[in-house]
């Protein structure tokens, strides 16, 4: 199964967040970025911050196939969420 994602470029102005875009590909967003730096000019980066994230779209097939497959055992939780977790299990020892 192919995996979908979108860009998502969240903005923070003073620090506080401000709104988040998504958008359908990281070519798009980078345009966007770029056009709203000239927009937003040469003391853009004293006020507004930017932080850009590829993110997976869920559809309810694709999250009933994850499901099963993780029930299956054919999928394994590893890399960042499985540390996450093992850390949060050492924290209430």
């Amino acid at each position: 199964m192919k995996i979908e994602t979108v860009a998502e470029i969240t903005v923070f102005y003073k620090g506080k967040y401000l709104t988040s875009l998504i958008f359908d590909k990281k070519e798009t967003a980078e345009k966007i970025f770029q056009g709203f730096m000239v927009l937003l000019g040469e003391n853009a980066s004293e006020l507004y911050t930017f932080q850009a994230d590829i993110k997976e779209v869920y559809t309810d097939e694709s999250i009933a196939s994850e499901i099963s497959g993780f029930a299956e055992g054919k999928f394994e939780l590893k890399g960042s969420i499985l540390d996450m977790i093992l850390d949060i299990d050492k924290s209430e020892n």
